[in-house]
């Protein structure tokens, strides 16, 4: 007996070196072989000639524990948008005024009970209580990765998220690179101090339109943020990732450090590699950081081809909606929007199939490469054997007009609403289970796990 439970038969394997053609052997939740021909031997067998088969999507940066709705639906609603994209796992963001130890186990609850994925969280840390339980919360918890806002006079700068001040954050990074890997510090890095002096400039001049909040928010606020970032990562030998950067020279400073032996790598996000600040949407379409320019755009999927950026984040928010907006956008108190199953699709139709990237840069950018800074590496990222059975079959030859109901959304509004997709996730399994199959749900609520991250004595 063959031993498999699923064969996927005659399908293009796309792992982070090469694109070859096998068959893959799952039994239970893991990755049992993979080989030119497989034997069935009474497994089921699903023919996937012609697709390509991908290592499942990590999604390193959503917000699904935020919205308009209790977390228990944003979920469930959330982790299926975002498999009907190829997600498989994934991290949320978390924030609360207090400590998390008392907060977290009722998440955890929550999640187990309700998620389609496997999710894991970054606390968002601000405030001096929330400093001193990082070790409790990697010992007791699991968690590995906490997030900070630089520049933002320690205030509170969302419901429940505060900013950090230069004191604070030291001495956290202090304690993060003495916890050892998986451990590291995600970073919001941008001077939000100079932001409400723009913005005021803006309404002296009348502008209430979108593109005056780019302009609120300039490129060298960004530049300054990561330079900031950068010197404390290398004084200090922490492991930083920065999240969503949106402009050509923040990419550059990334690499160029890299390139000298700090230990940090950077995120970008579909939004700034497809749009820019030109483009005219609704007034809720508002991101921090904001839309750049074109050569902006160019510039990044060409960070994501040479590895100076070397993760693809959604930056995903739930629950939006037009009828939040208004026709100023320093009225419109809400912002984001739903993008976490847009990560494969758009790596896929405008980088893979327009010669920006190859595939082995996609495996990377969307699933390795987080796996290995996350702590979740060899069991997830990869398609070898023991690895959890976390699979994209990709259709190539489908086209897809996306809108808010194919992406199986909670909000009315996307970015990519009429745009055109050459390509698309055929199946997605997580641990060998079938989640989605021809855009359809197959899985049942309470199937995902959490990402508990390892010790680093393990």
């Amino acid at each position: 007996m063959s031993g498999y439970d699923l064969v996927l038969r005659g399908g293009r394997v796309v792992t982070s070196t090469s694109v070859v053609e096998a068959d893959i052997g799952i039994s239970g939740e893991q990755i049992a072989a993979v080989a030119k021909t497989l034997p069935a031997n009474g497994a089921r067998v699903v023919d996937v000639s012609g697709k390509f088969l991908l290592p499942g999507g990590i999604d390193p940066h959503t917000h699904i524990a935020y919205g308009q709705r209790p977390f228990a639906q944003n979920i469930l609603s959330e982790t299926e948008s975002m498999a009907v994209g190829g997600i498989t796992s994934g991290f949320s963001f978390v924030g609360r005024r207090d400590a998390y130890s008392h907060h977290l186990p009722e998440l955890v609850r929550t999640l187990e009970a309700q998620s389609l994925l496997d999710v894991g969280f970054h606390p968002i840390i601000g405030r001096p209580e929330q400093e001193a339980e990082l070790p409790k919360l990697l010992a007791e918890h699991g968690v590995a990765t906490f997030k900070f806002y630089t520049a933002t006079k320690a205030e509170e700068i969302y419901p429940e998220v505060w900013g950090i001040d230069d004191g604070l954050f030291y001495l956290a990074l202090q304690h993060i690179r003495e916890m050892g890997a998986p451990a590291s510090a995600l970073v919001h890095a941008e001077n939000w101090e100079m932001h409400p002096y723009l913005r005021e400039e803006m309404i002296r001049k009348g502008r209430t339109d979108q593109a005056a909040y780019c302009e609120a928010r300039p490129r060298f606020c960004e530049e300054d943020g990561i330079l900031r970032t950068l010197h404390f990562a290398e004084r200090l030998g922490t492991p930083t990732y920065i999240v969503h950067v949106s402009t050509a020279e923040g990419a550059r400073m990334i690499g160029a450090a890299q390139r000298r032996g700090v230990p940090v790598i950077g995120e970008t996000c579909p939004q700034y590699l497809c749009f820019t600040q030109d483009d005219r949407f609704e007034v809720i379409a508002r991101v921090n950081p904001p839309l750049r320019s074109r050569s902006d755009n160019d510039a990044l999927w060409q960070a994501l081809a040479n590895g100076d950026i070397r993760c693809l984040g959604s930056d995903h928010i739930p629950n939006r909606s037009k009828s939040m907006a208004t026709d100023n956008v320093w009225t419109t108190k809400v912002g984001g929007y739903p993008g976490s199953g847009m990560i494969l699709p758009v790596l896929m139709s405008e980088g893979v199939r327009l010669g920006r990237i190859d595939l082995p840069t996609v495996a990377r950018v969307y699933s390795e490469n987080a796996a290995r800074w996350f702590g979740l590496y060899p069991h997830k990222g990869a398609i070898v054997p023991g690895a959890d059975a976390d699979l994209v079959v990709w259709d190539p030859d489908r086209e897809v007009v996306y809108s808010p109901e194919l992406g199986h959304l909670s909000s009315d509004f996307s970015w990519f609403t009429g745009r055109t997709f050459h390509g698309w996730p055929a199946q997605v399994y997580r641990r060998g289970q079938l989640v989605v199959e021809a855009n359809e749900l197959r899985a049942k609520p309470g199937s995902g796990r959490y990402l508990r991250r390892p010790l680093p004595a393990a």
